[in-house]
């Protein structure tokens, strides 16, 4: 019996021992400084200045958090929380030892699975990952972390979604070793595949050449039959300082060497030195565009220190810039410069059918585009045919005679009636620089019909309307599209919150005028809506279709 008490003695005494040895140690609470986090985009705004964390404020904003503790925590919501689910960033923790078997926090926000997330890196790749739950209410959450113990790490959290619920809340970031009251989760971020439409529909894969041929994960591709790839590469730093906007969507990443007589010289790869004319430019970047700088108007060099300077862009020199304004004409020196437009110039859409690539170092390319070998191949009207190394692909869309994308269509109509009041009802996503498997979407809430003018000319040949249908991210309703032409139903279909991403291939009956109806379906709850990634009209007939949408 002696021996009995003594053991239970002892039992309690080390279990206090341990207790006391796995104290919760503090990563982050948010109510004071306890290391330097770094913060990308504007969805941090304000964070890591003097004040440290006083965006962080739980009534800073048009939403109010729930079960947040404290004065302060992490939100993803902008400097002023006036675009919530707009803005987009990155916050990255200091690094620290693992040194628990949990890593516990509170979060609320978008359930966007790598979209809207909390993420722990270790040896720089994630190991566990977190989303919210579509609601402002502050849970816990723990990383199981006993695998990476005595390892560093850190706590990235990121929003990159602009949909509904496309912002992220987090408090109390601790380390422990009581995970009680917490939703245990060991998931990891799905990483993105690359995404090719064919005529066949839409693929998924690793793409891959093997002895000339272009393989999706094994099986080969026909590259004269790809209608757009979407590769899962990601930006990277170029080496090139300055950019290039011109008139016909392009962007250039280059050198900008010199401007004499309104001729602008340019280095850049893979194309090296080139000689354009300043009639055909937008605009001239120098550097990043601060988030303060807002809307930039023609006219007008902007620099980083000092007041932006409106006058005539006169030349361009390899230390200097001169402005002829008001007080005549100013040189500059071109360390600290910004932005520059040119009065008069725009963007202009209407383009003609034209193939289109765009690199990872930002840059975009129009023209006629050919796959062979690891090579992109353009045959451009300015640069005439250039070779184009594989691994510099971020995505490629081709837009031809043959090939229709709806995002394109400026022949289009949209009558809606709710289900907020006014609004457009509409969205047209450029998803181009996202880090999506699609590179653009065509978003329509309920209650909302929209109206494409299709070719008037070969209506004989065959036609087919491919996308892929998901419903809006954050949905909680229920959707169902109808789409018709000529009056002429062809296609009905419901979609609920949990509905996974369907392809679709449907043959067009006859007629002009391309009608989608979106309206609510059995639940009515908000936000909900249809996605249509990557639409597009294909004409499966080798004749001529003409005509221009």
């Amino acid at each position: 019996m002696k021996f009995f008490v003594l053991n239970i003695f002892l039992s309690l005494g080390l279990t206090a021992m341990a207790t006391q040895a796995a104290e919760d140690l503090v990563i982050e609470d948010f109510e004071k400084k306890h290391g330097d986090w770094t913060f990308e985009g504007s969805a941090f705004t304000g964070y890591g200045s003097g004040d440290y964390w006083q965006p962080g404020r739980f009534d800073r904003g048009i939403l109010r958090t729930r079960g947040h503790r404290g004065y302060a925590l992490l939100k993803s919501w902008g400097r002023d929380g006036r675009n919530v689910d707009g803005e987009t960033g990155q916050a990255t923790s200091p690094i620290f030892k693992v040194e628990r078997n949990f890593i516990m926090f509170m979060i609320s926000g978008g359930r966007n699975s790598g979209r809207t997330c909390v993420n722990l890196i270790v040896d720089d790749k994630v190991v566990r990952s977190a989303t919210g739950n579509n609601s402002n209410l502050l849970q816990k959450v723990a990383f199981g972390v006993t695998a990476f113990k005595g390892k560093e790490a850190r706590i990235q959290v990121i929003d990159q979604e602009t949909g509904p619920w496309g912002h992220i809340c987090i408090d109390d970031l601790i380390q422990t070793d009581d995970d009680s009251g917490s939703r245990l989760t060991n998931d990891i971020t799905i990483p993105k595949a690359d995404t090719i439409w064919t005529k066949t529909g839409r693929q998924s894969g690793e793409l891959h050449w093997k002895n000339a041929q272009l393989l999706l994960n094994r099986n080969p591709v026909n590259t004269d039959e790809i209608k757009s790839i979407s590769r899962k590469t990601t930006a990277i730093r170029n080496a090139f300082p300055h950019a290039v906007h011109f008139r016909n969507g392009e962007i250039w990443q280059v050198e900008i060497l010199t401007l004499t007589n309104d001729k602008l010289a340019l280095r850049g790869n893979p194309f090296g030195e080139r000689t354009v004319g300043l009639s055909s430019v937008v605009s001239l970047e120098f550097s990043s565009r601060p988030e303060r700088l807002g809307t930039s108007r023609p006219g007008v060099l902007y620099r980083i220190s000092g007041r932006p300077l409106p006058g005539k862009l006169t030349w361009i020199k390899k230390d200097d810039i001169a402005i002829d304004c008001a007080l005549g004409i100013i040189p500059l020196p071109r360390t600290g410069l910004i932005e520059y437009r040119i009065p008069g110039s725009s963007i202009q859409r209407d383009q003609g059918p034209m193939d289109e690539i765009g690199l990872v170092d930002g840059s975009i390319l129009r023209g006629k585009v050919g796959l062979e070998d690891e090579k992109i191949i353009l045959e451009h009207p300015v640069l005439e045919t250039v070779g184009i190394p594989w691994e510099k692909l971020r995505y490629l869309i081709r837009s031809d005679k043959r090939t229709r994308w709806l995002n394109d269509f400026q022949d289009r109509k949209v009558d809606t009636s709710g289900p907020l009041g006014k609004h457009p009802g509409v969205e047209h996503l450029d998803l181009r620089k996202a880090d999506k498997p699609s590179l653009s979407a065509v978003r329509v809430f309920p209650q909302t019909v929209l109206r494409y003018k299709l070719p008037t000319k070969g209506q004989s040949d065959s036609r087919v309307l491919r996308t892929s249908l998901s419903p809006v991210p954050g949905s909680l309703g229920d959707a169902t599209i109808t789409l018709s032409l000529g009056n002429k139903e062809f296609y009905k279909k419901e979609l609920s919150a949990e509905s996974e991403t369907e392809n679709i291939s449907i043959p067009l009956p006859a007629g002009n005028d391309l009608v989608v109806r979106i309206d609510f379906g059995k639940r009515l709850s908000y936000p909900c809506g249809v996605d249509m990634h990557d639409a597009h009209l294909a004409w499966t007939s080798s004749q001529q279709e003409g005509g221009q949408p």
